[in-house]
């Protein structure tokens, strides 16, 4: 149906047009220096995909006491419902020790 094609191509544009923004919002930000603890919580497909972002994803430039969480499950996948267990198992780490 022509109608649904057109919504469809609506979307696929407007979820292009949002994640162009998003992209160049992330490139943009630097933060500040942090001294508390970052509690990284990792997908670990997200390495296997992002081999260049090395084991903190960048964020040894902002904090020097960070505590990486792996979770089995792509970076996409961490809210669905096979990584969601995994997550939230994370996150409960990551609070326990505060």
């Amino acid at each position: 149906d022509l109608a649904v094609g057109q919504d469809v191509a609506a979307a696929e544009a407007e979820a292009r047009r949002l994640f162009s923004h998003v992209a160049r919002a992330q490139r943009g930000y630097m933060p500040g220096r942090y001294e508390g603890r970052v509690d990284l919580i990792w997908a670990s497909g997200a390495l296997e995909r992002r081999p260049w972002m090395g084991a903190t994803g960048g964020w040894e430039r902002v904090a020097r006491n960070i505590r990486r969480h792996g979770v089995d499950a792509t970076h996409e996948g961490l809210v669905g419902a096979a990584g969601l267990p995994g997550l939230a198992s994370a996150m409960r780490a990551a609070l326990a020790d505060e």
